[in-house]
């Protein structure tokens, strides 16, 4: 295949890709919150959440060379929807890695409380404008300074979602320039708050 060939059918693989993963973000907002897709939290495991969340962005952040700290408790057990919230925490932790530099890291590390277990997920990456932070979690909403970068604006409107409907919340605080850092409370019981 001539080399103008090749190029052409490597960008219309890649068109496709985002088109597919645009589709299937919508299709699953579309479902959650017609209630066709119900989020039911159970006694699950935070390190095995942390784990595989972990493990579905490594390959990314391995690429841009991002050093990944996580410290947490193992024993930690506490009341979500693993496959859903599993969802919810690869996006943040995708955007996590999409908007840290090469050579940056990324932090994730758990606090407990009575009613809650706090998952933090801390980077050092462009950061969010302190009049934009209540906006990221808006579908489709992406500020004008990451338009360089992929996406649609529908990871952390999902993520908040899940998280909502699984009796949690999650916070965010940032520094243009030098980072954020993002808090999913989980529930300690089945009891939603």
């Amino acid at each position: 295949m001539p080399e103008q060939a090749r190029k052409l059918v490597n960008e219309i693989a890649s068109q496709s890709g985002k088109l597919s993963f645009l589709i299937q973000a919508l299709v699953k907002t579309s479902r959650l919150e017609t209630g066709i897709i119900s989020v039911n939290p159970q006694p699950s495991s935070v390190a095995e959440l942390i784990t595989t969340s972990v493990h579905a962005i490594k390959t990314k952040a391995d690429e841009k060379n991002i050093t990944l700290n996580i410290k947490f408790n193992r024993n930690i057990e506490t009341c979500f929807d693993l496959k859903w919230t599993e969802e919810a925490m690869i996006n943040i932790l995708d955007n996590a890695v999409k908007y840290t530099p090469t050579g940056g890291t990324i932090s994730i590390s758990t606090t407990g409380y009575e009613l809650f277990t706090r998952i933090n997920i801390e980077d050092n990456g462009i950061g969010i404008e302190k009049g934009e932070v209540n906006r990221i979690f808006q579908r489709f909403y992406r500020s004008p300074k990451v338009s360089r970068y992929e996406g649609v604006g529908i990871g952390l409107y999902l993520a908040r979602e899940i998280i909502t409907a699984g009796g949690g919340y999650i916070k965010v605080a940032s520094e243009p320039g030098k980072g954020s850092v993002f808090w999913v409370f989980l529930p300690n019981s089945k009891e939603k708050t």
